[in-house]
């Protein structure tokens, strides 16, 4: 039943965005991570999306999928030249999925910029997670205008998507 998948996710490293995320030279390492490209180079992400293809629908849709898109131009265009790659190689990515954790205070610029970047490959675009805080506030301290500010900042990401993101490639919000 499933359709469509996150064949890789989160490849991207947060402190060299142009890289993918390593292991290596960590000592703390926690005992559910595991870093792929370790083990099989750069060109994991190459293999995975070809085995999707091989053992999947042939009508499924792939996506890489990553955080902090919004927050890092640079993450994003990491993220983006890593596409090309591995489509260099001989794979093919159907999309990009974009992890938004934002907060009500996020920069509202570098969004629509993102959404840009994305637009641009052609790609599907999905928001594969929107999740808000509100200023680092707990719950219980939140207040009515903290909801306006957060449902207008909500508001704004949702119109910046169908804004920019042209209708053949919106895959959806989650």
């Amino acid at each position: 039943y499933v359709k469509a998948w996150d064949v890789v996710n989160e490849p991207m490293d947060d402190g060299r965005p142009y890289e993918l995320k390593t292991g290596i030279g960590r000592t703390n390492i926690a005992a559910d991570e595991f870093f792929w490209q370790d083990y099989m180079g750069k060109d994991y992400a190459v293999e995975a999306f070809k085995l999707a293809r091989q053992h999947g629908n042939p009508t499924d849709i792939h996506f890489i999928n990553d955080y902090n898109l919004e927050f890092s131009m640079d993450k994003c265009k990491g993220l983006i030249e890593y596409v090309k790659y591995i489509e260099s190689k001989g794979a093919k990515v159907d999309g990009i999925g974009t992890q938004m954790h934002i907060s009500t205070t996020s920069d509202k610029a570098k969004i629509e910029e993102m959404f840009r970047l994305l637009a641009a490959t052609g790609k599907l675009i999905k928001v594969s997670e929107l999740d808000m805080g509100i200023n680092n506030k707990k719950t219980v301290d939140v207040t009515a205008e903290d909801l306006k500010v957060q449902q207008e900042m909500y508001k704004f990401v949702i119109e910046k998507y169908f804004e920019i993101i042209p209708a053949a490639q919106r895959y959806g919000i989650t």
